[in-house]
């Protein structure tokens, strides 16, 4: 059975599957590793991967494909990976630092003075986008940050480069690569070096570029030798993840869509007329049939919070109790507009959509559903539980925020939703929150008090201190960087600000 092999470089996981050449049936596919990859970060706004991590998770994928099929089958090597990431190799191959992945908004500022400093008008009419948070943006950041290393890089290049270099020994891109590093000029067909130019990148550390559907490169003895895909097996396709998408939803002509879910969501337009966005919320790139003489580039709306927002909900709200599916069924089950719960997705950046704006995530719970039909999001397992989403410590939610969340006086809050920081310590027992001068009102003992329960813990009311009160808690019973904390007779709203 004559065979291809794909391989996904994606942020969450690493999928590698096998397809039958004459049926076009996926044979046989692995995702790597069970869990989702680690993405570290350093720094509020930072995001970055091993690329050894990649290859090690590949390589493991195809071996356990190659258990159930010969891999001598094999007769072509399709890559798609995650987009923009930066991976700089010296001289002998070598990644010099971690991979500065799609995520990461280090280089925003970066990238809105290099659009001034090249000129808005020339940018946007040659690269049609903004340098914005682009990869060479990213490798301008190292220049700045990281002199040494700089110096000792060789090549850079993106995530799926990277993985056809470790099968082929061959070092090149696509011109569908260069377009989303902001290394494409669309107005004279040819790579942007002017862009390289203003940030003092070196053109030889640039490689060449081939096209996205054509033989870019072939495997190697090495290959051959540690997973059995004979040497000289071309790889011959190769592009980023929302191209790709668009490509396997045959979304290739002009007015054709494509509407994508992943760890972020996409709108992918394809047409044959290069235009810029004045703002750079959407952007263009060249899409995987492009030609010269056939043109035909993407339009690309991101919104970067979809899926790692949702495993963001599946760990802390239904705390891994439930799987993907079940949780599916229970949102299907929720009314039009979810009794007006609202939930920001833009967690892990709002980027170009948003100006490149740090928004942050937020949720809004317009009204209380109790008992068995409610929506997981607003509840957690078993329904009757209130999420109040206080700050978290989970990287791709990092960032200024404000979030609101009224609920009714005296309604626990799980333990599982507050972070571990809470409060801020007051050198006790106790951590303090400050408030509102009109906190407070009513019976300070007795009775008659009015308290909040979080995690069987009260908030007791303290003494006024200038324009506020305080209350104070136990640790870990309350949110960090709780501001302002406004009750009335029949609710309480949870303001919260990070900076």
């Amino acid at each position: 059975m004559k065979t291809t092999l794909g391989i996904d470089i994606g942020s969450s996981s690493v999928k590698v599957s096998l397809l039958d050449v004459e049926t076009g049936r996926c044979v046989a596919s692995s995702t790597n590793p069970s869990q989702e990859m680690p993405i570290d970060a350093l720094r509020s706004g930072w995001a970055e991967q091993d690329p050894e991590m990649w290859w090690r998770y590949a390589t493991e994928g195809i071996r356990q494909i190659a258990a159930q099929y010969p891999m001598s089958d094999v007769r072509a090597i399709g890559i798609t990976y995650q987009m923009h990431g930066l991976v700089c190799l010296d001289k002998a191959g070598r990644p010099l630092r971690k991979a500065i992945i799609w995520c990461d908004s280090r280089a925003v500022e970066i990238g809105a003075e290099a659009l001034e400093g090249i000129g808005r008008d020339y940018c946007l009419s040659h690269a049609l986008n903004s340098p914005g948070n682009f990869t060479a943006s990213k490798l301008a950041w190292v220049k700045r940050n990281e002199p040494e290393l700089f110096g000792r890089i060789d090549r850079f290049m993106l995530p799926g480069d990277y993985i056809a270099y470790r099968l082929s020994g061959e070092i090149g891109t696509t011109e569908s690569g260069l377009s989303e590093q902001i290394l494409w000029d669309f107005k004279e067909e040819r790579r942007a070096d002017f862009v390289a130019d203003y940030y003092g990148i070196p053109r030889t550390m640039i490689p060449d570029a081939g096209l996205s559907i054509g033989i870019g490169a072939r495997t190697d003895k090495a290959t051959e030798a540690a997973l059995g895909i004979p040497a000289g097996t071309p790889i011959s396709y190769r592009a980023g993840d929302q191209p790709n998408n668009a490509f396997s939803l045959n979304v290739m002509e002009a007015g054709e869509i494509a509407a994508t879910g992943g760890t972020s969501g996409v709108v992918y337009g394809v047409v044959d007329t290069p235009k810029a966005d004045p703002k750079s919320r959407v952007n263009t790139f060249v899409h995987v049939n492009h030609t010269a003489a056939n043109p035909r580039y993407g339009i690309l709306l991101c919104i970067n919070g979809t899926g790692i927002l949702n495993s963001w909900v599946r760990r802390h709200i239904a705390q891994e109790k439930i799987g993907y599916a079940e949780m599916n069924s229970l949102a299907e089950q929720a009314p039009a507009g979810c009794d007006g719960l609202l939930m920001l997705p833009f967690g892990n950046g709002a980027e170009r959509m948003l100006e490149n704006r740090c928004t942050g995530t937020a949720i809004e719970v317009m009204s209380v559903v109790k008992g068995d039909s409610c929506p997981p999001a607003a509840c957690g397992p078993g329904g009757n539980r209130l999420l109040v989403p206080l700050r978290h410590r989970h990287h791709a939610f990092a960032g200024p925020a404000a979030r609101r969340h009224p609920r009714r006086t005296g309604q626990p809050v799980p333990l599982a939703a507050l972070p571990p920081d809470a409060g801020d310590a007051d050198g006790g027992a106790h951590r303090t929150l400050r408030h509102r001068r009109s906190l407070g009102r009513g019976p300070r003992s007795g009775p008659g008090r009015r308290t909040l329960q979080v995690a069987r813990r009260s908030l007791r009311v303290a003494q006024a201190a200038g324009s506020h009160r305080t209350r104070s808690c136990r640790p870990r019973s309350a949110g960090s960087k709780l501001r302002t904390l406004e009750t009335s007779a029949r609710k309480a709203t949870f303001i919260i600000h990070n900076s």
